[in-house]
């Protein structure tokens, strides 16, 4: 029951994290655009402010991938090597993968001087590595206990905040589930859809996979609650489903 429950929550995360990097891609598009950015100049200026070796394997990786590359990429291959030399922010963005991006998130919320993009690189970095895991079918709800890996970090002021205006106050138990690698990666998960999805469709869409989630979850109730500490692990999830991914009344 544990499995299935777990397969059906990856599913969910991974169709999560997808539309984060979407909406937050097309964040720093709007950014651009709202600030008269030149969109050759910012990725030029980008790729200036790394050090030689992480520039050179940035543009290396797509060089392989682009239209004669030794790794020839079949969906993106002609797009990079037609702009390999001279490349805009919005080709960038379709052909980088998602741990560069958020290093161009955080160039861009330095070179804007905007604080809450600075403070959503941060949990873009997690959201990150909860898509890696859920892509690649890692199991998740296995790391439901006080035991797990910690998540080796506080958690971000931004969500930190929305938690307090939601009346999630500050408790050990609060303490203890954020301080849950797997949680603290869905939380903000949650929150970042929440920050950034401005498409109604794309909240409900996400919404019902989440509340569908919750009703496996009430079903395999009676067989779970012998074991606590997955029981309170997934409550205290679907508390900030209930805050970040609700359903429309």
């Amino acid at each position: 029951m544990l499995s299935s429950l777990d397969r059906q929550l990856r599913d969910a995360f991974l169709a999560v994290t997808v539309d984060v990097e979407h909406f937050a891609k097309m964040k720093v598009l709007a950014g651009v655009e709202n600030r008269g950015e030149d969109g050759y100049g910012i990725v030029a200026d980008f790729y200036a402010s790394l050090n030689h070796t992480v520039r050179n394997a940035i543009q290396g990786a797509m060089r392989a991938r682009s239209r004669t590359g030794e790794r020839h990429d079949i969906y993106t291959g002609e797009l990079i090597a037609h702009h390999i030399e001279d490349m805009p922010v919005w080709v960038l963005q379709e052909v980088i993968d998602f741990g560069t991006f958020v290093d161009f998130y955080l160039f861009c919320a330095a070179r804007w001087e905007d604080d809450v993009m600075l403070q959503e690189h941060y949990v873009l970095k997690s959201v990150k590595a909860l898509r890696n895991a859920t892509a690649h079918n890692h199991c998740i709800a296995n790391g439901f206990t006080q035991a797990a890996e910690a998540a080796g970090y506080p958690t971000n002021s931004l969500i930190i905040e929305s938690l307090n205006r939601h009346g999630i106050s500050r408790t050990k138990s609060r303490r203890s589930k954020l301080s849950n690698l797997r949680i603290a990666q869905m939380a903000a998960a949650l929150y970042a859809l929440n920050a950034l999805c401005k498409r109604e469709p794309a909240m409900h869409k996400n919404a019902e996979r989440l509340n569908a989630l919750r009703k496996s979850y009430e079903v395999a109730l009676p067989q779970l609650s012998k074991n606590s500490t997955v029981v309170s692990f997934f409550d205290f999830l679907f508390k900030l489903v209930d805050i970040w991914v609700p359903m429309p009344s």
